[in-house]
């Protein structure tokens, strides 16, 4: 226990170490530098598993984040303590929820653990002469996260649901972002409505990517809205993480598509010009593109015969889904995931109604008692 603490600890320091120097580099939000640092190691080692080269990849991601303090100590940066004790505390929680969990969803035991165990096993993406991946296509995003943190802390299949969870954490934080005035009202309220989307019908203790693609979408979306007055910085916020999204899961491209439209209509709102608003959309349509090429070509040189197997990453394969289900069918699900959201359960008509009341009687009393309204500002 004592040595998988020390180096939960090292991989936290060199984590925070790439936050900061993000954060400086870049100025951006201390809430969104975070999601942009694991968009980068993302990226970065789907490149380097891409070259074979994934063992290197980690250790150059290890290695820079400790180099990084050298960096902040030089530019004489501020490093936010308060952020790396939060983020600290999670990880703990999570490590300490989920360190002796074991697999048992299905998805997992088809695909998901078994992508993990392939890329500790090998330090490598596997390829032809992997036997155990059946849905070849699927890209490696998430694992590769997860291969980040397990490559240097160890330990059990636990600690695999805790890294999946604390990115899914890191994602949301830049929720956080958008706290502005008002702070005793609105940091509780951005707590609930994160924490509402981070346990909200979802369980922890799965690797499945379909919550970690909203999230990611969350992320993007913040990223955009809050740099909306800054063209610049709002590429260099949004374009890592479409790359990302899109090496998660193949329809993590469609997401991706949604925050490129947000990212032209923040452009059009600023009044940029003509020019930079088509290289807005060039770029933001080109990132998630390339990425999706990029891992099709991989999978074409790695499996001959993946891109015709089932959930293959191809248009070809898309079509085939397309048309083997009838407009019926396509209506009716998409009204079953509809009444899926927006089903209503007593808990949350009492927290609307508790909150409607406290609203209501706190204006009451200011309008009964003026006296009062100096203690109970501005609500």
């Amino acid at each position: 226990m004592p040595a998988i603490l020390v180096r939960a600890a090292l991989l936290m320091l060199s984590f925070f170490g790439l936050c900061c120097v993000v954060r400086e580099t870049f100025k951006l939000n201390r809430f969104l530098a975070p999601y942009v640092t694991v968009s980068g190691i993302i990226l970065t080692l789907m490149a380097a598993g891409m070259l074979h080269v994934l063992k290197y990849g980690a250790w150059l991601l290890y290695i820079a984040g400790w180099a990084s303090w050298i960096v902040i100590l030089i530019r004489r940066a501020k490093p936010d303590f308060a952020l790396m004790l939060l983020g600290a505390a999670f990880a703990i929680y999570l490590g300490w929820q989920l360190g002796e969990c074991k697999s048992w969803h299905i998805d997992d035991f088809s695909h998901w653990t078994l992508a993990v165990d392939s890329l500790m096993r090998r330090d490598a993406f596997p390829d032809a002469s992997e036997k155990l991946i059946t849905f070849q296509s699927y890209p490696m995003g998430a694992a590769v996260f997860i291969y980040y943190a397990t490559r240097f802390l160890g330990g059990g299949e636990g600690l695999r649901f805790a890294a999946q969870n604390f990115l899914c954490g890191v994602l949301l934080l830049t929720l956080f972002a958008h706290v502005n005035g008002r702070r005793r009202v609105m940091v509780p309220l951005t707590a609930l409505v994160v924490v509402f989307l981070y346990k909200f019908n979802r369980n922890f203790q799965e690797l499945q990517v379909d919550w970690l693609l909203s999230y990611f979408g969350i992320g993007i979306a913040s990223a955009v809205v809050y740099n909306r007055d800054d063209l610049g910085k709002m590429r260099i916020a949004a374009l890592p993480g479409m790359a990302a999204v899109t090496f998660v899961k193949h329809s993590g491209i469609f997401f991706a598509m949604v925050c490129a439209v947000l990212m032209v209509m923040m452009a059009k709102r600023l009044g940029v010009s003509k020019k930079k608003r088509v290289w807005t959309a060039v770029f933001a349509i080109a990132t998630p593109v390339i990425a999706f090429a990029l891992w099709t070509v991989h999978v074409k040189l790695s499996y001959p015969a993946a891109l015709d197997s089932k959930h293959a990453v191809s248009v070809a394969a898309y079509a085939r889904t397309a048309s083997a289900k009838s407009l019926k069918l396509i209506l009716g699900t998409a009204a079953r995931m509809a009444l899926k959201w927006f089903r209503i359960r007593y808990v949350e008509i009492f927290a609307v109604l508790f909150a409607l009341t406290c609203f209501v009687l706190t204006r009451l009393l200011k309008r009964s008692q003026p006296e009062a309204s100096a203690a109970l500002g501005r609500y």
